[in-house]
């Protein structure tokens, strides 16, 4: 992997380093086999079309997709996927009407993003999953402003919903929309879910990137070496893992 950013995390017994960036071609195979474990545990494919165990789809091997990870040690905890092209899969999955800063904006400047994972480290080890996410949005919105994207579709459940809105991670929910997606398609269960519906939606990477520099310069949260960051263990982030909010 390509290195951006290390998070160091306080453990009862020694420190943990995360490392943050770019996927090289040799993580495909890590981030199928976990895209299977997670997307099967809550019932989100049709398995029987999955019988290698690994979830992957076109937009994996045409060139079209970036990851950014989160590793520790040799294992990747968590990635979050970026589609660029003029054929994005939200376009094919849903009807919807983009708004105007989207319609009229050259459509190279504006992707999709999606597969967002962050795995358990262990049963009896916290870590802090909503830092590692806002570490890979970190690494992934600085990717987007050196190559002038300016937008992100995305298609999110409730689970994250409620998660962007404890972090108010800003963020737009469309609220008419057609859901095209193919009944017998492998991920059927995700988007038929009537429950929890997959719904449709978009960031602005200019309001994402204004949230991760003002939260990143916490101080109460953050110590900074260079492009090294280390989570504070005091009262404040005691009282954040509390209430959940990391």
């Amino acid at each position: 992997m390509q290195i951006l950013k290390k998070l160091i995390i306080p453990m009862a017994d020694d420190n943990k380093t995360i490392m943050f960036g770019v996927a090289d071609p040799s993580d495909a195979e890590d981030i199928f086999r976990l895209r299977y474990k997670v997307y099967a545990k809550y019932n989100y494919l049709n398995l029987k079309l999955f019988p290698k165990k690994k979830e992957s789809d076109g937009n994996d091997f045409d060139g079209s997709s970036v990851y950014f990870i989160a590793k520790v040690e040799d294992r990747i905890l968590g990635f979050v996927r970026l589609i660029q092209g003029k054929n994005l899969p939200i376009k094919n999955n849903y009807t919807f009407t983009p708004p105007e800063d989207i319609s009229s904006s050259d459509r190279k400047h504006t992707v999709e993003l999606g597969r967002l994972i962050i795995d358990k480290y262990s049963e009896d080890q916290y870590f802090p999953r909503n830092i590692i996410l806002l570490f890979l949005i970190s690494v992934l919105v600085e990717y987007c402003k050196e190559n002038s994207i300016y937008f992100a579709y995305s298609f999110l459940k409730q689970r994250l919903i409620k998660k962007l809105n404890l972090l108010k991670i800003p963020h737009v929910i469309f609220n008419k929309y057609i859901l095209k997606y193919p009944k017998t398609g492998p991920m059927a269960p995700y988007f038929f879910d009537e429950s929890d519906p997959a719904l449709p939606g978009y960031f602005k990477l200019q309001d994402m990137q204004k949230y991760v520099d003002k939260t990143l310069k916490n101080k109460l949260l953050f110590k900074k070496s260079g492009d090294t960051f280390f989570l504070k263990r005091n009262l404040y982030t005691k009282f954040l893992k509390t209430a959940g909010v990391i």
